[in-house]
């Protein structure tokens, strides 16, 4: 009997205390658009690559490349600074907030995973890298005027700073009221 795929990712998680922060920071926001898919506190992270659905048999051989790139990338900080969107002003797809310092780690373990992966049949992104963090997902429309005032003044805002140490390998669950995202793996960066 086979079993139904993994759909699968890696990700930067944020510590709790950060994700809490975000949330109750970004309420208003939520206010002003509830038409938006918000991401909710728990699954709030840094996505590295997304995998896609892949067979229960390849997942150790995705998560033994994890390792791999792991390894070749020392623990960094990052900085959470900004905002913006995905999209044009009447067509938004994603709301993001920034990252600062730290989006050199952050691609460079990127292109590793892509690099790794690729062997294994996980098809490249297409696109170069951007280290952002989704917070609300839109169905392409515009954004209300209290949510694009937000944004507007939010271009520059200090969001936090946290430490990167560890990768995962989370396996998301589709919902309809919502994804949930499980932790199958982590590794801590750095070689040993």
């Amino acid at each position: 009997m086979s079993h139904p795929p993994l759909r699968l990712f890696c990700a930067v998680e944020l510590p709790q205390p950060v994700r809490e922060d975000l949330h109750a920071r970004l309420r208003p926001w939520r206010a002003a658009y509830p038409e938006a898919k918000w991401v909710a506190v728990d699954n709030l992270h840094i996505t590295l690559k997304f995998i896609g659905d892949v067979a229960e048999d390849d997942a150790e051989r995705i998560d033994d490349a994890l390792a791999a790139a792991a390894a070749q990338q020392g623990p960094f900080g990052i900085h959470l600074v900004g905002a913006g969107v995905f999209g044009p002003p009447r067509a938004v797809r994603v709301i993001w907030l920034g990252i600062g310092a730290g989006q050199g780690p952050l691609a460079a373990l990127a292109a590793d995973l892509e690099r790794l992966l690729l062997p294994l049949g996980v098809a490249a992104d297409g696109r170069p890298y951007r280290a952002h963090l989704t917070v609300a997902r839109c169905r392409g429309g515009a954004l209300p005027d209290a949510l694009h005032k937000g944004l507007r003044d939010a271009a520059r805002a200090d969001w936090g700073r946290l430490e990167v140490s560890r990768i995962v390998l989370m396996q998301s669950h589709l919902r309809p009221e919502g994804p949930a995202y499980e932790p199958l793996a982590w590794h801590r960066l750095g070689p040993g």
